[in-house]
């Protein structure tokens, strides 16, 4: 909707309507921006939070005793990193610095995740793969087991356990305090829809 109203703005720039006209077109715009904005604000701080258990790495004869690995993760303006070593001892053990991700849930940003090789004594790093998703699926209140496969090829995959934490009765708290900007932002849309009609019939 906020990026339709900024086409029909710019639409209206490139024609010959009076200023006045454009300036009245422009306000509505910045009015109906902060609107959406203050009721996304409001969304996004009850949507609860999503919590990522890195349970392992597995590669079957991909991964060797030894392997060291990088992971990031990045959400939005969120970002977390690990590191992983598989064990020279046994390959079916790993220890990471940090197995656990909690990520604030957003409205539209994309999930990215990043796993590259550790090569000479931890100094250079060899990109593996990078994964960039959309997150809706995770809203859900039982846990759920997500696998990422970490290369083009798929025989490096990352396991993780995906869970909710989010604010309980969230919706009904955002329906009750969000009704009033609700209703502001109706308002100025009906007025702002009715006096572009009034510029269209404006004789050119």
């Amino acid at each position: 909707m906020l990026d339709g109203a900024r086409t029909m703005f710019n639409a209206y720039q490139q024609t010959t309507t009076k200023r006045d006209s454009i300036d009245q077109v422009k306000l509505g715009l910045k009015e109906c921006t902060q609107t959406l904005c203050a009721i996304e604000a409001q969304l996004e701080s009850m949507l609860g939070t999503f919590v990522l258990n890195l349970q392992e790495i597995n590669g079957f004869s991909r991964i060797c005793p030894g392997d060291e690995y990088e992971l990031l993760i990045r959400y939005g303006q969120q970002k977390w990193k690990s590191r992983g070593k598989i064990l020279k001892h046994n390959k079916n053990e790993q220890t990471w610095t940090k197995q656990g991700f909690q990520l604030k849930a957003k409205l539209a940003d994309l999930l990215l995740i990043k796993l590259s090789e550790v090569k000479l004594l931890g100094v250079s790093l060899k990109t593996i793969g990078t994964k960039c998703f959309e997150v809706n699926n995770f809203y859900s209140i039982e846990p759920q087991r997500m696998i990422v496969n970490a290369n083009q090829s798929g025989t490096i995959k990352l396991m993780f356990l995906v869970h909710w934490e989010f604010v309980f009765c969230f919706l009904i708290c955002f329906f009750v305090r969000s009704r009033e900007l609700l209703l502001v932002f109706t308002i100025k849309l009906i007025r702002n829809l009715h006096f572009i009609i009034q510029i269209e019939r404006i004789p050119m």
